[in-house]
């Protein structure tokens, strides 16, 4: 029995001569080009939908190829949207700045600018929408934020968006962030391969409301532990109804005396900024009294921990961003992505390394990154 002949794929041609408009303009369209309208980009992508139009994948590579034979020129603008009380102080960590720079190179190779809209009275969010539209920008980056900010109606909709960090917990988005589970796992069990038994987690209400990974890899680690070599997390104290930021700072050096006395750890890992200034208040060196490693070593007082590769991140979002773009993937998704990056092991003063003693609990997991970091020590 002779199978029925197969129907020819639709072509940008096809879809052309049924709108009656150019093969460009049906190609510029497909590629969501800002120079074709919005409304007239979305009837010749619905009416390639509804014809049944697939990309050719070996058409795409050639153009791809052919685009990256030389430098490419900005087509486009892809939104980073500020809305911290002051604006400035986005910059001011070293992880976010890494974010921007790396959005910005990834950015600036796919032909396209990082463009960051501040949104405050001048620039309220409806009017950001329209300028948005109006403009064709159709990609958003949304990097951390202090608090979770308020976007009132805001019709994403309209637009591709991607994440960086969980601070912003909507829109619901894909996202691009460290790998804190992993960093918090690596982290606690090299400080032990570098020699300390007791090695401390200390954190802030601000990871809980970020979705509490460290804490649970935290425990997770503590968990493979023997009883005498655990050592109980301490969460500090946040901000509440009538606390001043200095009382808030003498509750948390209290906590952290009280917890410090009672735990008597060898070393420490922690996201706090600047616990190593909070330990020096209450009468620890480091580390002549306590090691003392961080979540970030770009940001903060210590300079062993992790380093979460910020630049790296900020990469990848622009990667996925235009993808996105690409392949006309807007709004909200029904079922979010998430991309995490590993971090790895910076070495630092803060942290000598001791002669090792006889290790063999590890956490889940992190065999080979165990073995891997023992090895590094041996070859030093």
């Amino acid at each position: 029995m002779s199978s029925a002949p197969s129907r020819p794929p639709v072509t940008q041609a096809d879809i052309a001569r049924a709108l009656g408009i150019a093969d460009s303009t049906v190609s510029r369209a497909l590629k969501n080009n800002p120079k074709i309208p919005l409304e007239h980009r979305r009837h010749i992508q619905e009416t390639a939908q509804r014809m049944g139009y697939r990309i050719n994948p070996m058409a795409s590579a050639l153009a791809q190829w052919k685009q990256n034979l030389g430098t490419n020129s900005i087509q486009s603008s892809l939104a980073w949207l500020n809305l911290w009380p002051d604006p400035k102080k986005l910059h001011v960590p070293r992880e976010f700045s890494g974010y921007w720079r790396g959005a910005q190179k990834a950015a600036e190779r796919l032909g396209y600018h990082v463009e960051e809209f501040v949104v405050n009275e001048q620039l309220p969010l409806p009017r950001l929408e329209s300028i948005l539209e109006a403009r064709g920008v159709n990609g958003i980056l949304l990097p951390p934020h202090p608090f979770p900010p308020a976007w009132g109606g805001f019709d994403w909709r309209n637009f591709s968006i991607v994440r960086y960090g969980r601070s912003c917990p909507t829109p619901k988005t894909h996202l691009v962030t460290a790998d804190q589970v992993q960093n918090v796992l690596l982290a606690l069990q090299t400080m032990r391969l570098r020699g300390y038994a007791r090695v401390g987690f200390i954190t802030g209400t601000w990871s809980t409301r970020r979705g509490g990974l460290m804490q649970a890899a935290a425990l997770l680690h503590q968990s493979t532990l023997p009883k005498k070599e655990q050592v109980p997390m301490l969460l500090f104290s946040d901000l509440g109804p009538g606390i001043s930021s200095q009382e808030l700072h003498e509750r948390c050096l209290a906590e952290l005396a009280t917890w410090m006395k009672k735990n008597r750890p060898d070393a420490i890992f922690s996201d706090v900024g600047n616990l190593r200034q909070m330990l020096a208040d209450i009468g620890y060196r480091v580390p002549e009294d306590v090691a003392l490693a961080g979540n970030s070593t770009l940001d903060g007082d210590a300079d062993a921990g992790i380093d979460q590769h910020a630049e790296e991140i900020g990469r990848v979002g622009v990667l996925v961003l235009v993808s996105l773009i690409n392949s006309h993937d807007q709004g909200i998704p029904s079922i979010p992505r998430e991309i995490l990056i590993s971090g790895s092991w910076v070495d630092g003063s803060t942290l000598p390394v001791r002669i090792p003693e006889s290790i063999t609990h590890l956490a889940p997991g992190m065999e080979n990154a165990a073995t891997q970091e023992e090895n590094s020590v041996t070859q030093a």
